[in-house]
């Protein structure tokens, strides 16, 4: 191309883009790209490819451009876009290069920006992470802290279904992004600062009137049980079922009964569950929740309930030809049958003598440990007994405990753990 043509081929480039002929003018802004890499020709360009969805060309022309122009704000928002669209929004995205892409992107451009990324790709992380490393709380909280509640969109996405008068409402990206940490908390069992976070969030407006308002409240009954308030959580729970009658619901409900030692009302609970439409996993948690009951109270009378709730669950079992389950639901209707009525030892009984002592100990896999007590004796733990922060279980931690008595099932016999710990604070 001769020099003299620039100019020509430069204009017939930004008429073909004032019309958004974006083919016509990608052909020519490349042409001049190849030749001259003149950064208003390639600003043009770049916006062409993504204006035209050809995401992994704008991705290679931004790179080059960027490293030229690093603090040009719109060769940064552009490149950003490009690696958003590339390798962040696509449907089976790069497992291997996700995570440093969205680093990436939080650092070329903020959430503050017009057209910016950012916000999009916070939201998309998190769903990222929570499917590939669920496990990693951390990572899901470290993530959830790179964005502000006042920078996050308030109001759902309400759209048209096509062929359709329906309207499609999708959460804002506010309603996510607070369950996402939410949950991130819960998992690093990080009560304190769950209970203040669920209180302000459900403060606002918004999250008053979301679909989400219930699975908030449901993390924050947990973090009210755990930070010794479970007159509250059952208060929050009765506000839930009100709404929500789900199987999953009426059990956790049913839980926080039992730890509130009021067993006659978690079983009615439990037994208003209609089995039958049940899913079949679920079917055998219930029933074994109502077999503990039976167990430790005077309930023979309810026992003919219970074996009707069992014949049902074993013809939708029948239906799907398992025959695993079918034996599973057998051995419950004998053990139901064979109840005296008369209580019966708890697994799990509980002293009301608290001690202090030292983790000395944790065991291979995080979830379990000794304490050394006051009294220089070793006394089993499980880390799921903690009410603090998971991050804070090191060896050498003082912490004050109550004990219970269990059974061992490895040897067979009588054995005591520690329960209810917490950190001492010096």
């Amino acid at each position: 191309m001769k020099t003299n043509n620039f100019g020509n081929i430069r204009k017939q480039a930004k008429e073909f883009n004032s019309t958004k002929n974006y083919a016509k003018a990608i052909e020519l802004y490349s042409e001049l790209f190849e030749k001259e890499k003149n950064l208003q020709d390639s600003t043009e360009y770049i916006f062409c490819l993504l204006q035209n969805h050809n995401y992994d060309k704008s991705l290679e022309v931004s790179r080059i451009v960027y490293a030229e122009n690093q603090k040009n704000k719109r060769i940064s928002a552009m490149y950003a876009q490009a690696i958003y669209y590339s390798q962040i929004k696509i449907e089976n995205p790069d497992k291997n290069i996700f995570l440093k892409a969205a680093t990436a992107i939080t650092k070329l451009v903020t959430a503050d920006e017009p057209y910016s990324p950012y916000q999009n790709t916070i939201l998309k992380t998190l769903d990222f992470i929570k499917k590939h490393y669920p496990e990693n709380a951390i990572l899901r909280l470290e993530w959830t802290n790179k964005i502000k509640i006042e920078q996050l969109n308030t109001e759902p996405f309400i759209f048209t279904k096509q062929n359709s008068e329906k309207k499609i409402k999708i959460a804002s990206s506010l309603e996510k992004w607070a369950l996402h940490k939410a949950n991130a908390l819960k998992d690093l069992h990080e009560f304190n600062n769950l209970l203040n976070f669920t209180n302000e969030i459900l403060n606002i407006e918004t999250i008053k009137k979301s679909t989400y308002k219930i699975w908030l409240l449901r993390i924050k009954a947990i973090a009210l049980i755990n930070t010794g308030k479970p007159e509250q959580a059952e208060n929050i729970y009765n506000e839930i079922i009100l709404q929500k009658k789900d199987w999953f619901i009426i059990y956790e409900f049913a839980k926080i009964l039992q730890q509130n030692n009021k067993e006659k009302k978690a079983l009615d609970k439990l037994l208003t569950i209609d089995i039958i439409n049940t899913p079949t996993f679920a079917a055998i948690k219930i029933l074994n929740l109502i077999k503990d009951f039976l167990k430790d109270s005077d309930k023979r009378n309810l026992n003919e309930k219970i074996i009707f709730h069992i014949e049902n669950i074993k013809k939708q079992s029948t239906t799907n030809d398992n025959t695993k389950l079918l034996r599973q639901y057998y051995t419950h209707k004998k053990d139901l049958e064979n109840l005296t009525g008369n209580t019966a030892n708890n697994n799990v009984k509980k002293t009301g003598t608290e001690q202090t002592g030292i983790i000395i100990k944790i065991l291979e896999g995080n979830k379990a440990g000794f304490i050394k007590t006051e009294n220089n004796g070793n006394i089993y733990f499980e880390v799921k007994e903690y009410k603090g922060a998971l991050r804070e279980i090191i060896e050498g931690l003082k912490v004050k405990f109550k004990t219970a008595e269990t059974f061992d099932k490895k040897k067979q016999q009588k054995s005591t753990k520690a329960v209810e710990i917490y950190k001492i604070n010096s």
